[in-house]
Formats: structure tokens, C-alpha cells, sequence
């Protein structure tokens, strides 16, 4: 994702290249912060995970203010949205409880194939790339999530799968 941004930096100019800076510098901490993590550092990543997303909120808030981008006033969420949140997190949940990792992978390649759908679809429909992309990453944050679980990784990729959820329920909120 950081690469992506920097990439269409190149070509922006005034708010847009902040925002994108921004996201560039965000994803950079958030990827120093799973590397770290992944090398054993645990809570010591935490401060750069922390710091990571708290600059991603900030710019996406900034790109929204300043382009006039709001959510609908009366945007909800589909029940079989819900569903499909609950599920996952339920599932996530399960990994503790001895659910079988054969449920992880199946759960992890769904959201790839789901995240492949969202960033091949913007292709097709530009006018949704925003509202896509972040689909995206959420479901890649969903997919990482379950095959980490699933591949023995334990407690430590449950805030992954609440991260995804997390985003794919607010955006779909927002798209009303």
C-alpha cells in the first residue's frame, strides 16, 4: 500500500501529495512495526504499530475534510455484512478454542480472493477506487489474519482480524 502511494506521488500535487506523503510515511511505520513484531520484539512494536495508524487516521481525515468527502447521513451496514464480520471474528476467536486450521486457510483464501476482487474491480469502475482500495486492505488484513491464525500464530493476529473488520464495516457504512 505504501508503495502504491508513493507511486501516485509522483504525479500529485498540493493536499493530494500530503495525503499521500502521509500515508507513505504511516505505512512505513505500520510495516517496522509487523517486522518487529515478527522478529520477536512484541510490545516494543507496538509504539510504531500505534504510531503508524494513528498518521493514517490523521491523513485520511485531512484528504476527507479537505475534499469535502462525508459519509451519508443515513449509511448502515447489510446484515449479511454483519454476518460475514461477526463470523470472522468469531472465527478468529475460535482459533483458541481449537477450531481447525483446515477453517483458517479456507476463511484466509476467501478474503485474498475478496481483496483480489476489490483493487482488480477499481480497474473496471475508477469512480469506486477510494471506496475499493480500502475494501481491499481490509480484507488483505482479514486474509493475513486467518492465515497467520490458521498457520499457528495464535492470540497475536486477533487485533488483525478486528483491524479488518474494523475497516471493511466502516467503509461499507460510509458507502452507504
Amino acid at each position: 500500500r505504501g508503495a502504491a502511494f508513493a507511486a501516485s506521488a509522483l504525479s500529485s500535487r498540493g493536499m493530494k501529495l500530503q495525503h499521500r506523503l502521509g500515508v507513505v510515511a504511516s505505512e512505513g511505520l505500520l510495516a517496522a512495526g509487523h517486522v518487529a513484531g515478527a522478529l520477536g520484539h512484541g510490545l516494543a512494536s507496538l509504539p510504531l504499530l500505534l504510531g503508524g495508524s494513528t498518521l493514517n487516521a490523521v491523513m485520511d481525515y485531512r484528504y476527507r475534510n479537505h475534499f469535502g468527502v462525508t459519509a451519508p447521513e443515513n449509511g448502515q451496514v447489510a446484515l449479511w455484512r454483519k454476518g460475514v464480520a461477526a463470523a470472522d471474528l468469531t472465527l478468529g476467536a475460535g482459533y483458541a478454542l481449537g477450531v481447525p486450521a483446515a477453517a483458517g486457510f479456507a476463511a484466509g483464501a476467501a478474503h485474498l480472493g475478496a481483496t483480489l476482487g476489490y483493487y482488480g474491480g477499481s480497474l473496471v469502475k475508477p469512480e469506486m477506487k477510494h471506496h475499493w482500495h480500502s475494501k481491499g486492505f481490509g480484507h488483505a488484513l482479514l486474509a493475513a489474519g486467518h492465515l497467520a491464525t490458521a498457520a499457528g500464530a495464535g492470540p497475536w493476529a486477533l487485533p488483525v482480524l478486528a483491524g479488518g473488520t474494523l475497516i471493511t464495516t466502516l467503509q461499507d457504512a460510509r458507502q452507504g
